[in-house]
C-alpha cells in the first residue's frame, strides 16, 4: 500500500536509559512514495545507527502520519522480537511514559517461532521463502495498547487503514516498519503530541520461564557443541544472551525548524 506524500525527516534524539549519549538526524524534506512492506527501500536516507544497542532506527513524518523503521543488527534481537513480541510506545509529551503502544508481533506459541532466524549459515532461497510464508500466515494480528491504562484492542492487519505494519527479512536482517497517525482527528487512534515532542519507545517482551529451555528439534543456531544440557535451574550462557530483552527510548521534535 502506498502513501504518496511530502515527507519530512525530523531531528531525532536517541535517549538511552543506560547511557547519556544523544543522537541527532538532520531534517530533510523529500518527495517519495512511502511503502510499508518490511523493506528498507524507502530509507536510503534517515537511518540512525545506535551502536550500543546494535540497531538502526529511522523516523519521518508528513502532516498526518509518523513513519518508523527498526532494523536490528544483532541476530539475537531479531529472535527475541519474534519469540517474545515487540511493542512500539508513544508518549505525546516527549517523555518515556507508555501512553499508547502498538504490539506487533504478538507473542507466538513456542512451536510457531521461525527457526531460521539466527541460522544465517543455513539461509538460502528456500529458507527465505519459508520465512516469508511464515510471516504471511502467522503475523496477521496486532494490538493497540492505550491510551487508557487497561485499553487493549486487537486488529487484523489492514483492518484499520490508518495503521500499517510490516515485518520482513532482507539480506538476513529483520526489517520492521510502522505507519501511525499523528492525530486522532477522524481516526480511531492518534499520538496527539502536546508540545511538538514525541517520545518513542522500543520494547521486546520478557522471556517466559518455559522459554528458557530449547524446544524439541529447534536448534536456533545456539548450541556450540555436543553433550548434556546445563541441568535444572541453570541456563546456557548463549541462551541467556539470546533471551536478553530490549528496552530503548527515543524522542523526536516535530517542530524542529532545521
Amino acid at each position: 500500500m502506498k502513501a504518496h506524500t511530502s515527507i519530512t525527516f525530523v531531528g531525532i534524539i536517541m535517549i538511552l536509559s543506560s547511557c547519556s549519549s544523544q543522537y541527532t538526524l538532520d531534517k530533510t524534506s523529500v518527495q517519495q512514495d512511502v511503502i510499508i512492506d518490511g523493506k528498507s527501500t524507502d530509507w536510503a536516507q534517515g537511518l540512525q545507527t545506535i551502536s550500543k544497542e546494535e540497531v538502526f532506527i529511522g523516523a519521518k513524518h508528513d502532516s498526518e502520519y509518523l513513519y518508523i523503521i527498526f532494523i536490528p543488527q544483532n541476530k539475537n534481537i531479531a529472535r527475541v522480537i519474534l519469540m517474545n513480541g515487540f511493542t512500539v510506545w508513544f508518549d505525546p509529551n516527549g517523555g518515556t511514559n507508555k501512553t499508547l503502544g502498538v504490539k506487533f508481533p504478538i507473542e507466538p506459541e513456542l512451536n510457531q517461532i521461525p527457526f531460521m532466524i539466527g541460522r544465517e549459515d543455513k539461509m538460502n532461497h528456500k529458507s527465505q521463502d519459508d520465512f516469508d510464508k511464515h510471516m504471511a500466515t502467522r503475523l496477521l494480528e496486532y494490538e493497540v495498547l492505550g491510551p487508557e491504562k487497561f485499553d487493549r484492542r486487537r486488529f487484523q492487519i489492514g483492518e484499520d487503514k490508518n495503521i500499517l505494519i510490516a515485518i520482513g527479512l532482507e539480506n538476513q536482517r529483520l526489517i520492521y516498519e510502522l505507519k501511525f497517525p499523528l492525530t486522532s482527528s477522524n481516526k480511531n487512534y492518534g499520538i496527539d503530541a502536546t508540545k511538538g515532542w514525541i517520545g518513542i519507545g522500543f520494547e521486546t517482551g520478557e522471556p517466559k520461564r518455559h522459554e528458557m529451555g530449547r524446544p524439541d528439534g529447534m536448534n536456533m543456531g545456539l548450541q556450540s557443541g555436543a553433550g548434556r544440557g546445563p541441568g535444572p535451574g541453570r541456563t546456557r550462557p548463549e541462551m541467556s544472551e539470546f533471551m536478553k530483552p530490549l528496552k530503548l527510548w527515543t524522542k523526536i521534535n516535530l517542530l524542529d525548524p532545521r
